[in-house]
C-alpha cells in the first residue's frame, strides 16, 4: 500500500519514521514491469487480514486540514493485492498463476 504526496511515493505499511525523506523510486523491468523499489509485500490468506492491512496504511496516510475538511489528504492511494494460486496434483507439474488488482484512491481514502 503506497501514498503519492508531493510527487513523493511513500510505504504505508512501515512506519513514518523508517521512510525516506526523498521518497520510493519507481522503476521498470522488461520481466516486472513498472513496481515501487522496497515497497513491502505482506502475505494474506484471509479477507480480514486485508482489511487489517488496509485499515494500518489508512492510518498511516498524510493528510492536512483544508477549508472544506479538517482531516483531507491531498494524497493518491494505491493498494495493490496479489492474488497467487497453486496448483499441485501427484504426477504433474506445479502450476501457478498469477492475478494483481490495484485499486486507486484519491483525497480521503476509502470506505469499506
Amino acid at each position: 500500500m503506497l501514498e503519492i504526496y508531493n510527487e513523493k511515493v511513500q510505504d504505508l505499511l512501515i512506519d513514518s519514521s523508517q521512510r525516506p525523506p526523498l521518497g520510493l523510486k519507481i522503476r521498470e523491468n522488461k520481466m516486472f514491469g513498472t513496481y515501487v523499489e522496497g515497497l513491502t509485500k505482506y502475505p494474506v490468506t484471509t479477507y480480514e487480514e486485508i482489511a487489517k492491512k488496509m485499515d494500518e496504511g489508512n492510518e498511516n496516510r498524510t493528510i492536512g486540514s483544508t477549508q472544506m475538511n479538517a482531516t483531507s489528504s491531498r494524497a493518491h492511494t494505491i493498494i495493490t493485492i496479489e492474488f497467487k494460486q497453486i496448483e499441485a496434483q501427484p504426477g504433474k507439474p506445479t502450476s501457478e498463476k498469477v492475478s494483481v488488482i490495484n485499486l486507486s484512491f484519491a483525497g480521503d481514502g476509502y470506505d469499506r
